[in-house]
């Protein structure tokens, strides 16, 4: 029996650009391949797959399956397997990101990544709505036989999706970069993990990559081991075909040399077997030849959290001057409620809430979620203000609306940004408002005498029905302090290598 590895320890993030193979058309596809001129040394350009969803001949001839690895073999046992979707390049990285998704980040894939379910395969190239990778990229199909068929990747800008999965962020199958239906280049995988990781988790999960090439000695045998051996699986750029040109992508995650020859264990992303391939170079005749090599590493910044309530003296409500004036009249910032809503005069009434944020977030923290938290002491009303207003709108400003002190200008003065409505369900009387879409208006400073200052109003002014319609809601006057107003915020500081 060989020795079975599940490591998932949490190191560098490593990926690889290279050089540019002589194209040929992807077996299963096409039987000719498109001219080219010929290419000087593959070593001095980038690299390139060429295959598609079925494999060449040669790639079938090499005896992978019947290797019988020694006791000292080593295999992180637990990376996914899934099939060629769309691309060899983003099926290869996207059983990598799998296995991350596994081993303490979940953002990475929605729901389980153990299998390939429908959430994997939108992960690796999306294919649903009216625009998405497959539509805008793979379509049309190309003939290799003919001149590249353009695609939405070719201008003008804009008539393509947001990129939205592994293989967008590759540039699989773009015209635009010289990728015919399912073709990557080495250098864009780099770029593809560090940009799908961070359209998925906002910058929360920090991942780092270093170079390993064959050519240049930086992929040896002991550094493929290594990477292994912490728990890092790679993806290789390979000749599957034995012509001396690289041509696939797979995801590799084991080793052996008990038997006196260098192996590597990896998915081919054609069929959902384990395969065992010689470690070596690219050599015309000898399939599964290395180009290069591509690792993974992510970890997670440590969030902190701080909770701010809002500040008495200069919370409190202010109501409108006259119908459809949008002036602030009366104000209020003595007392324990907040109002929002309409009086029995059509008036809007606005309240707003005071954070001292700048005294305790760092200058560099980045915000990673914002919530504001409110309790409900009373309605006015027969019905629901929430409903019967059409749902709160909250507008944020960094620093005051006018002074630190509530004054009626406050009313009608300009806002950093406004989020909403929102309609959220109470419970235990409290309402949360998700106001993480706007954490760009939360004060980190001490300028601006350091506040934070929320505006909390109702979509619709008034219903013109000339019957009250109030919410009101615990200020930073109440008595309990467990009643007070909340701004949960939770951020990391950005370490000196993330």
């Amino acid at each position: 029996m060989f020795t079975i590895k599940s490591v998932s320890r949490l190191c560098s993030f490593v990926l690889v650009a290279a050089f540019l193979l002589a194209l040929a058309g992807p077996a299963g596809i096409a039987s000719a391949s498109p001219s080219v001129p010929a290419l000087p040394t593959q070593s001095a350009l980038d690299a390139q797959s060429t295959t598609g969803p079925t494999p060449p001949p040669q790639a079938l001839a090499a005896d992978s399956l019947n290797y019988a690895p020694g006791s000292s073999a080593t295999l992180i046992s637990d990376v996914p397997v899934y099939l060629w979707r769309h691309g060899c390049g983003p099926t290869a990285a996207g059983m990598v990101l799998g296995y991350w998704d596994a081993h303490g980040f979940p953002a990475l894939i929605s729901g389980s990544a153990a299998t390939e379910t429908a959430a994997v395969d939108q992960a690796i190239a999306s294919s649903l709505g009216a625009r998405n990778h497959y539509t805008d990229y793979a379509l049309p199909l190309d003939d290799y036989t003919a001149k590249m068929r353009p695609d939405r990747s070719e201008p003008p800008v804009g008539d393509e999706h947001a990129n939205n999965s592994v293989a967008d962020f590759m540039h699989t199958s773009q015209s635009a970069y010289k990728n015919r239906y399912g073709w990557s280049f080495f250098s864009d995988v780099r770029s593809a993990f560090t940009n799908y990781i961070q359209y998925v988790n906002s910058g929360i999960y920090v991942a780092s990559s270093t170079k390993l090439f064959w050519d240049d000695g930086s992929l040896n045998w002991d550094t493929f081991k290594a990477q292994i051996d912490a728990g890092q699986p790679m993806v290789f750029l390979v000749d599957s075909n034995a012509d001396g040109s690289t041509d696939h992508f797979i995801p590799v995650f084991g080793y052996d040399d008990s038997t006196g020859v260098e192996m590597y264990a990896a998915y081919n992303t054609w069929d959902t077997n384990l395969h065992w391939y010689e470690f070596g170079p690219m050599t015309d005749g000898k399939p599964w030849g290395v180009y290069g090599g591509i690792t993974l590493s992510i970890s997670a910044h440590a969030l902190s959290s701080e909770t701010f309530n809002s500040i008495p003296q200069q919370d409190g409500w202010i109501v409108e001057s006259g119908e459809n004036s949008n002036t602030g009249k009366t104000i209020n910032n003595a007392g324990t409620a907040l109002r929002i809503g309409d009086s029995s005069a059509r008036t809007q009434y606005r309240s707003i809430l005071s954070f001292s944020t700048g005294a305790d977030l760092p200058d560099d923290a980045v915000i990673t979620n914002v919530t504001l938290n409110i309790k409900k002491q009373s309605v006015v009303g027969s019905v629901s203000p929430i409903t019967a207003l059409q749902g709160f709108i909250v507008d944020l400003k960094r620093g005051t609306f006018g002074s630190a002190a509530l004054q009626a200008t406050d009313f009608q003065a300009a806002a950093n940004q406004s989020v909403g409505p929102f309609k959220p369900t109470p419970v235990a009387s409290w309402y949360s408002i998700d106001l993480t879409g706007a954490k760009a208006s939360i004060n980190k400073s001490t300028t601006a005498s350091g506040l934070t200052q929320i505006r909390l109003r109702f979509k619709l002014d008034d219903n013109n029905n000339a019957v009250a319609n109030i919410l009101n809601l615990y200020s930073g006057n109440a008595a309990d302090p467990a009643d007070l107003p909340q701004l949960v915020i939770t951020y990391y500081v950005p370490t000196a290598s993330g």
